[in-house]
């Protein structure tokens, strides 16, 4: 078996591959290794320090399956309409929840949950560390 490594607390995928062949000891000593210098004790501080927007951390692992698949669907150039990416924009997102065993699902908002406007990705103020430091280019 051959996979990346994960940070648990920042989400940061480590760029080697290791293939363990059936030694499931090795694996599970390899995974346990802390090799990432994040810096953070949880998912949850990293989420509030890089202000995403959302305080559970397994949007992170759902939104970068979603942008590597939405662009590389994008330049195969298939959809033509307006429609048509509203769809695969859908059934993208509804994917991309489901690959890591999870589904979407709209609730109303509290009373005293607030909302803004979205105009670009930058933070407001400058994160401890930057986790996406490896995939500089989507």
């Amino acid at each position: 078996m051959s996979m990346r490594r994960i940070c648990p607390n920042c989400y940061r995928n480590e760029n080697s591959r290791v293939n363990f062949g059936d030694n499931r000891e090795a694996e599970r000593k390899f995974h346990s290794d802390k090799w990432c210098n994040c810096g953070y004790n949880s998912p949850e501080e990293m989420m509030l320090d890089q202000d995403m927007g959302f305080l559970d951390p397994k949007w992170i692992p759902i939104a970068k399956d979603f942008i590597e698949n939405y662009h590389l669907r994008l330049k195969q150039g298939e959809i033509k309409s307006k429609e048509e990416l509203v769809r695969f924009f859908l059934k993208l997102i509804k994917s991309s929840a489901n690959n890591i065993h999870f589904s979407i699902e709209l609730v109303p908002i509290k009373e005293n949950e607030k909302w803004e406007f979205t105009y670009h990705g930058r933070t407001d103020k400058k994160p401890k560390t930057d986790i996406f430091e490896n995939e500089k280019n989507f």
